[in-house]
């Protein structure tokens, strides 16, 4: 009898497994095969969220994981997944401020790509010449493409994907975040502080507590407000600050995620912050109640307050 029982268990967990694999995704494209280096056959999943990203306009969420972008309409939540032949992790997303373009770089990448949104094509390829790739952020200047890699910002013509000129910076920071133009900078460093500065002359202009001490103080995440007097940071703690940087103080909290959070970005419009954490989830937060206004589950719409 008990055998009887095991068996008809693991036959209904078989029947469970092999059903969430053939449900459709109503908000997916089928991406598991596209992109792929190789001699792989599929994708298992998107990766972890590395960062998201609104387009000016708020029509769209970008989000760059470890194997691609994913470009979502805020609206009904469908999605177009953007690969090139380039394989390597997203960690750098920047729209140009008319939002035609969509840039995307990162870690172990060779590239950056630019994308044009009209028709989710490739505009152009910006090859990164250096022996180790660490490109951790990006901003568009009009038509200038400037970039953070390994203690130096660089500037890049997109129209040719010619490199114009790269100011030095005195440190290495991993986590780092541009403002819209790219004139400012927001970096951690080893003590978990947020530091800023003005990228046009490299210099610091303010030092930020960041999340506290002790063992949960990492922070993963930055990003400015459109007019570059608010900043997001999130980080293990599982927390969204906001800091008013005229004061150089922290104004809100926002607490809702049960994983690290992994990526913030704010609306072109003020009004809607999003998160994504280490679980695939991403909550997008309405910043006159300060509430949760919708939030997407594995990277799918969950559910709409």
């Amino acid at each position: 009898m008990q055998n009887n029982r095991l068996y008809q268990v693991l036959i209904y967990i078989i029947i469970v497994v092999l059903s969430t694999l053939t449900i459709p995704n109503t908000f997916a494209n089928d991406n598991t095969k596209v992109g792929l280096p190789d001699g792989a056959i599929a994708r298992l999943g998107k990766g972890g969220i590395n960062i998201i990203r609104f387009s000016p306009d708020g029509t769209y969420l970008a989000v760059g994981t470890d194997v691609g972008v994913w470009l979502y309409d805020v609206q009904d939540g469908t999605e177009t997944a953007l690969f090139s032949d380039h394989v390597g992790h997203v960690n750098a997303l920047a729209f140009s401020q008319d939002g035609n373009l969509l840039a995307s770089g990162g870690f172990n990448n060779p590239v950056i790509e630019v994308w044009k949104l009209d028709n989710k094509s490739n505009y152009a390829t910006i090859e990164l010449n250096r022996p180790t790739i660490t490109l951790s952020a990006l901003a568009f200047y009009g038509k200038i493409l400037v970039g953070y890699s390994s203690d130096e910002v660089i500037y890049w013509k997109v129209e040719d994907s010619r490199e114009l000129s790269k100011i030095d910076f005195d440190a290495d920071f991993y986590i780092v975040a541009f403002s819209r133009d790219g004139s400012d900078l927001a970096a951690i460093d080893k003590e978990e502080r947020i530091r800023l500065f003005d990228t046009r002359i490299s210099s610091q202009y303010a030092t930020l507590p960041g999340h506290g001490e002790g063992r949960n103080n990492d922070i993963y995440a930055l990003a400015f407000s459109p007019d570059n007097s608010m900043l997001l940071s999130g980080g293990v703690d599982k927390t969204v600050l906001i800091w008013d940087l005229q004061d150089q103080v922290r104004t809100t909290t926002l607490r809702g995620h049960n994983a690290w959070v992994t990526a913030v970005a704010w609306s072109a419009d003020g009004k809607t912050v999003a998160s994504g954490d280490a679980g695939k989830n991403i909550i997008l937060w309405d910043m006159e109640t300060q509430k949760k206004k919708r939030q997407l589950e594995d990277m799918r719409i969950l559910s709409t307050r």
